[in-house]
This record gives C-alpha cells, structure tokens and sequence, in this order.
C-alpha cells in the first residue's frame, strides 16, 4: 500500500481547513492509499518553534511587524469584551477537538 503525508495548516480556528484536511484524507484511503494528515505549524502558531533559516525573503516593514505584534493582543481585548459569548465558543472548540482527534487520521505536527 502506498503512503501519502498531506502536509497542510490545520488546527487554526478555521474548521473549514480543518474539515477539507479530512475529507482529502479520507477520500485517498478511499481510493486504497495510506494517508497521513500533516499539520504545518506557520510561524504565527503559538506551538511554532522558530529556526535563523526562516528568514523572510523580501523585507517586512515596520508597519506590519507592529501588526503582527498588535493583533493578538487586540483580539484578547475583543474577547475579554464578549466573555459572554467565551464559554458557547470554548464547548464548541471542545468538540471540534475532539471530533478532530477522532476522525483524521494520523495526525501530526512538522514546523
């Protein structure tokens, strides 16, 4: 039997990327492959563990390295604002995770 590694970024608060991630999985083994999910971590996850090789190619500006530095910590603020909404929001990232654990199959992280 022939194995696949699908490497894609998975795990990102986007179910879709998610669930796309699946269904390619399961449709390769479908069709009689071994796949394996391979989830890339990007270097704006949190898990990411940068290297000196990952220098950007083309320089980024202060503009948007003061962006990069911000978002994250407006987006906190945003949640701290609708706490309401936290607890609706964390049952239902539960049970994606554990659906997630579940369902894809091979599941592995590569930075």
């Amino acid at each position: 039997m022939k194995r696949i590694g699908v490497i894609t970024i998975q795990k990102c608060d986007n179910f879709g990327a998610d669930l796309q991630a699946y269904a390619l999985g399961a449709e390769l083994r479908s069709l009689g492959y071994d796949a394996e999910n391979i989830d890339y971590l990007f270097y704006k996850n949190p898990r990411h563990k940068g290297s000196r090789a990952e220098k950007p190619v083309l320089p980024i500006s202060i503009r948007n390295k003061i962006k990069e530095f911000l978002f994250p910590i407006v987006e906190r603020i945003k949640g701290i604002q609708n706490s309401s909404n936290r607890r609706l929001c964390s049952d239902r990232q539960k049970r994606f995770d554990e659906w997630f654990k579940a369902m894809v199959n091979g599941y592995k992280d590569i930075v």
